[in-house]
């Protein structure tokens, strides 16, 4: 078995992880952005019941931008 770290941080766990400073996104990979969508999906549920205009309002208020995520 072979260290990918790579592959770890894109398979982060956590939001944290994802948006921390060690985090490099890989363009162009589909999987990777299906991915994406269903871990923001599941933040907006989480964060704000599934509301994604309080969830942006949130993302705001942490000072984030919806490009950033």
């Amino acid at each position: 078995m072979t260290f990918d770290a790579q592959r770890i941080l894109i398979k982060a766990a956590t939001i944290d992880e994802l948006l921390g400073p060690h985090y490099a996104p890989r363009l162009g990979q589909k999987d990777s952005t299906d991915r994406a969508a269903l871990r923001l999906a599941a933040w907006c549920r989480s964060a704000s019941s599934g509301d994604w205009g309080l969830f942006f309002k949130r993302i705001t208020r942490d000072k984030f931008s919806i490009d950033q995520i």
